[in-house]
């Protein structure tokens, strides 16, 4: 298992740079964690769900928004469980160390193959989620700049245990717009929190 551990994690990021293509925009029901994501996180739209063919490699869910130039904000979610059967709760295990340096891993490798350049690491932190008056959930957050098609991005990986899966968001954006991204982001993180909040 420890072989194939990062290669699944690397072809979830793969099937993330491609999601659009195979979305459903009908669904946002997620029984991985038996929850319904809502119609919107914050100032980002539900786009649709992916299902992927492997079981290991669970779901994803796009939100998004436009800004006045019609360039777009994206977050991806993903839930998945590898094929373990019990993912730890929270950050401190070794399991959501390993899978954030995994993905994490990921994204140097798009840089590697030309899909980013200038790619710059800006801060790695834990970011606390509020899910209700008494409980919060911690991510670790990479925080990234690179360039994308000729246009700079900042991009945030945000990865945590949940309900015996792995919980991954990517969150990105034309750098240009970086207030307006963070501010996103935060009201994005506050109302899936509220969701996540939610008893099964």
């Amino acid at each position: 298992m420890r072989r194939i551990f990062p290669v699944l994690v690397l072809f979830a990021f793969v099937c993330a740079m491609t999601v659009l293509a195979d979305l459903d925009g009908d669904e946002r029901d997620c029984n991985l964690i038996e929850i319904q994501f809502p119609e919107k996180l914050g100032p980002l739209e539900f786009i649709g769900r992916q299902i992927y063919n492997s079981k290991t490699l669970g779901v994803s869910f796009r939100y998004q928004k436009r800004f006045s130039d019609s360039s777009i904000l994206k977050a991806d979610i993903y839930i998945y469980d590898l094929g373990l059967t019990s993912v730890p709760h929270g950050i401190k295990s070794k399991a959501i160390k390993d899978n954030f340096k995994w993905s994490a891993d990921g994204i140097r490798y798009a840089a590697k193959n030309g899909s980013y350049t200038n790619l710059k690491e800006i801060s790695r932190k834990v970011y606390n989620v509020k899910l209700d008056d008494k409980k919060t959930l911690p991510f670790i957050i990479g925080n990234y700049n690179y360039i994308e098609r000729g246009i700079p991005k900042a991009s945030c990986l945000l990865v945590t245990g949940f309900r015996d899966n792995f919980l991954k968001i990517r969150f990105t954006f034309p750098k240009k717009y970086i207030k307006q991204g963070a501010s996103d982001l935060k009201k994005f993180l506050n109302d899936l929190g509220k969701v996540l909040g939610k008893k099964k």
